[in-house]
């Protein structure tokens, strides 16, 4: 269960109108369990690998862990066990409590001590987990970009130089393929491989991992011409195209056969910039496609009810058209370990952990009290 430590409030001193006044900062929390992880850590050990030099946080509460695998590249890593970095800091924010916020409560077995966790269901609601994904009143929940972009959680993080990159191949047509790997938790499959729903912080934790059928990717992009990003998976795959000036076609692939599942004109509010380079995120999640750059939530987003299957050991491929594309990250879904329906009461919320292997939340102690839960935000530092 991910528990609070209350570290002492901050005075504040502040110069007001040639006096001065003293404010005091509401207490800063540190997390002190595993639960929340990647969005929040709690006691961690930080390792560099000697082989690629990538550096990951790795759970520290269950006691010394000699030696860690590195989820880049495979090689196994020394870690420093007398180095333990604190968890992060969250402090509380005002403002009504929405899907996917953080919240802090009395631990149900210890309310003495507190307890942060992420808000699914909202009072009168009736939520459920089926196949990993949320049901609320009967219905699979879609995250949109805005809430999807809050809890998903990083696969791989390409390097700058794309050719340099070896899970990066580059078609002599300008194709950018990704090609996965699976180098966490002990496991290390030579060569490329379907992605898992693993968690590399979870070094030594025993569990079951699940093929993902949902994949997320965001990249920085220049345009120029069409661009075509693609999915793929074991039945079908699914072609996402921004083409200036006809629009957006979102299609799925089975063999030569191309099926549109929507065109977007260009007339479209959501357009994807046509000058000058911008963050562009497109994403199979929760039987939604989506399309669209920024913050924005969602440019074109279209519902699908094929059964794609899972995706492949190369699930993702880009091209950029004449232009360009870096930064590219890869990203899942949270996939929640399946709970029966829960009818959520009007004074009530049902949360849940981001870390589904480590987390103890509603599934085990019910709903939580509305009254008792605090909105809480990552720790801003004082200046």
């Amino acid at each position: 269960m991910k528990r609070l430590l209350v570290l002492t409030g901050i005075l504040m001193l502040a110069s007001l109108a040639g006096g001065y006044a003293f404010f005091a900062r509401a207490p800063v929390y540190r997390v002190a369990g595993p639960s929340m992880a990647p969005a929040l850590l709690g006691p961690h050990y930080n390792v560099t690998c000697p082989t690629c030099g990538h550096d990951f946080p790795i759970d520290a509460t269950r006691g010394p862990v000699p030696t860690a695998t590195c989820d880049d590249c495979g090689a196994i890593a020394p870690v420093k066990t007398d180095d333990i970095r604190a968890g992060d800091a969250l402090e509380t924010i005002t403002g009504e409590i929405e899907r996917f916020d953080l919240v802090m409560f009395p631990d149900p077995d210890d309310p003495l001590q507190r307890v942060v966790k992420r808000v699914v269901g909202l009072p009168g609601e009736t939520i459920a987990c089926r196949d990993g994904d949320l049901w609320i009143d009967g219905e699979r929940y879609q995250k949109r970009w805005k809430e999807l972009s809050r809890v998903m959680i990083p696969v791989y993080q390409v390097a700058d130089n794309l050719a340099s990159d070896p899970r990066i191949s580059i078609t002599a047509d300008g194709w950018i393929q990704y090609h996965h790997q699976v180098h966490s938790q002990g496991i290390q499959i030579t060569g490329a491989a379907p992605p898992l729903d693993d968690y590399p912080y979870n070094q030594g934790l025993p569990g079951k991992l699940h093929p993902l059928n949902e994949l997320i990717c965001t990249f920085v992009r220049t345009p120029d011409g069409p661009m075509e990003v693609v999915f793929g998976f074991e039945q079908n795959d699914f072609l996402l195209r921004d083409d200036p000036p006809g629009g957006r076609t979102i299609c799925y692939l089975k063999g030569d056969e191309i099926q549109p599942l929507r065109v977007s004109q260009s007339a479209d509010s959501n357009d994807l910039p046509r000058q000058e380079s911008a963050v562009v995120h497109a994403c199979v999640c929760d039987q939604l496609l989506q399309l669209g750059t920024g913050d924005r939530g969602g440019g074109v987003t279209v519902p699908y009810q094929l059964q794609p299957g899972n995706c492949t050991a190369l699930p993702l491929r880009i091209h950029p058209g004449k232009g360009k594309i870096e930064s590219l990250k890869i990203f899942r879904d949270i996939r929640y370990a399946d709970f029966p329906e829960t009818k959520i009461p009007t004074d009530a919320y049902f949360v849940l952990g981001d870390n589904v292997p480590a987390s103890r939340d509603s599934r085990h102690f019910g709903v939580i009290a509305a009254k008792n839960a605090r909105r809480m935000d990552p720790a801003s530092k004082p200046d």
